[in-house]
């Protein structure tokens, strides 16, 4: 009987980690070390640390495309990807993001992260189109769809009409082994820090960083704190915000830093005095689970998959509100009591999350569907 060798779609992985990338890592190196057998086809392999399994480093034809990198990754998958598949004799294909084959004689499972142009289809009008179109016939084609929360397959049934069996849920992980409580006394004279609030994540639209900047502006004067934003500058997004911080008179108390290596971020939440997620919408929620980690106090939204994420652990806002959520990371800030009480809380909720948890889980849902 031939070996099953899963095919694994790594095209998401970059220079540069996002959530999306963070989750296709650490899987791919959890479920080598688990022993399963994979082929992984990557841009770039020099992300992966794996002994069981062969990565493939494919190339993407850009000479008719230049402008675009998400459609090329496109038609490489639909167009490219099943000869790589029929090539090297694959069983079956797993899919780290949702895009895929949309035909391949093989069955396929399908990561679907989050639907945040669907339900926000007017910040992102183009990837509406995206997700309507593409990523429906992908989600046909798949035998099984794998997602982090009870909120995000409660979305794929009612914008796709998916039947719930079809969906298999999956906890994500924090890797302790970066994220903890970690002391430096050089660090904030590096970087010119004493005491401030932090936010780490993208720019995008439904993370609602207006409204932070605007909570920040309604208590700074009354706090020592600065406001610090981590996070790649998108040019898309950035100038509005540094705008509204101008309009505020801001620019001296609210810092924007652009992408940091993982070795900075456990130190950037290690020594601030509150972290702040007020994001409309999460798939999962990795950045205050990974604050938690570090024994930050999370103040974050009370929306989509961020309570079945963070539990009784983090201090809740209303995220359409910028006065509940000034009011949340003042009471944090003020009250040691509750502080304490939230960082406690956050060291014990994060430990629940581990990501050679999640390769488990993973393997028993490819022997479920009899694909090992």
């Amino acid at each position: 009987m031939r070996e099953k060798i899963a095919g694994v779609n790594a095209l998401i992985l970059g220079g540069k980690d996002s959530g999306w990338g963070v989750y296709a890592k650490n899987v791919i190196n959890q479920l080598d070390k688990l022993g399963m057998r994979m082929i992984i086809y990557t841009l770039c392999p020099d992300s992966l640390s794996v002994y069981n399994s062969k990565i493939k480093k494919v190339f993407i034809n850009t000479s008719f495309m230049n402008k675009n990198f998400h459609l090329k990754r496109i038609f490489w998958c639909f167009s490219v990807l099943p000869f790589y598949l029929m090539k090297d004799k694959i069983s079956f294909l797993f899919n780290l993001i949702p895009e895929g084959p949309i035909w391949l004689p093989l069955p396929q499972i399908t990561t679907i992260h989050d639907l945040v142009p669907l339900n926000f289809p007017q910040c992102y009008s183009s990837q509406r189109y995206y997700f309507k179109y593409f990523v429906s016939q992908v989600i046909k084609r798949s035998i099984c769809l794998i997602v982090y929360s009870q909120n995000t397959k409660k979305d794929i049934i009612k914008f796709y009409g998916t039947k719930s069996e079809k969906i298999k849920i999956i906890s994500l992980g924090v890797d302790r082994n970066v994220f903890h409580p970690v002391r430096d006394e050089e660090f904030k004279i590096r970087y010119n820090l004493e005491k401030y609030i932090l936010y780490v994540g993208n720019l995008l639209p439904h993370k609602n960083l207006s409204r932070l900047v605007k909570a920040y502006a309604l208590i700074q004067k009354r706090l020592p704190h600065k406001l610090i934003i981590v996070g790649y500058r998108d040019p898309r997004y950035y100038p509005f915000l540094k705008r509204l911080v101008e309009r505020l008179k801001l620019q001296d108390k609210v810092h924007f830093l652009d992408y940091l290596p993982l070795k900075d971020l456990p130190l950037f939440m290690s020594h601030a005095d509150v972290f702040v997620f007020p994001s409309l919408y999460e798939g999962f929620g990795l950045p205050p689970l990974e604050a938690m980690a570090c024994g930050c106090p999370v103040v974050t939204s009370r929306v989509a998959s961020l309570p079945e994420v963070c539990g009784e652990a983090v201090y809740y806002i209303d995220p359409c509100d910028p006065e509940s959520i000034a009011e949340g990371i003042k009471e944090v800030l003020i009250n040691k009591d509750l502080k304490d009480s939230l960082i406690k809380r956050g060291l014990e909720r994060a430990k629940i999350f581990d990501w050679q948890k999640t390769a488990q889980r993973l393997v028993e849902i490819f022997k479920e569907m009899s694909l090992l």
